[in-house]
């Protein structure tokens, strides 16, 4: 029990490596909030494996790119869970694609949500723990993709590097 009485918001969390991180936050004794782009069926099944755990867990919609989504999402968890403790940056995409006839709009998306969406969403979390006096702590999940690329990620890597 790691993590007693704390409150963990997690990006990306309906799915995937985000999902994980919620029910092992859950098993280390955590209330989570998790933040994905279109949870649905899910983000209820991430809820469920938490509270089977014990644990609060809510799930907020929204698109990390936007400013007012990391607001929103930070504030949610406050009302619900009554601060932030533990935030980690986890949402990510990556559209494989090749670089020589790569969509100007595949790489402005790539860029928004892997790197402004996790600026805006720490950004957030780290205002509410100043705000709470208490410090906390910031994970940031990357790729090895940062270090050494990959075939058809020229878009994502550089993302995933300035993460």
């Amino acid at each position: 029990m790691l993590l007693k009485d704390k409150v963990v918001l997690i990006t990306g969390g309906s799915r995937g490596i985000g999902a994980a991180v919620a029910v092992e936050m859950a098993k280390q004794g955590a209330d989570v909030a998790i933040n994905s782009y279109a949870g649905g069926e899910a983000a209820a099944e991430v809820i469920a494996a938490v509270e089977a755990h014990g644990r609060r867990c809510i799930s907020v919609e929204g698109d990390v790119a936007l400013p007012k989504t990391a607001a929103a999402f930070v504030n949610a968890a406050v009302e619900a869970c009554g601060k932030v403790d533990v935030f980690v940056s986890n949402a990510g995409i990556c559209p494989f694609h090749a670089f020589l006839d790569m969509p100007a709009e595949t790489l402005k998306r790539t860029m928004e949500v892997n790197l402004h969406g996790a600026y805006f969403m720490t950004q957030a979390a780290a205002n509410q723990m100043v705000k709470q006096g208490n410090g906390g702590a910031i994970v940031a999940i990357s790729s090895i993709s940062a270090l050494v690329g990959g075939e058809f990620q020229t878009h994502y890597t550089p993302t995933k590097a300035g993460v």
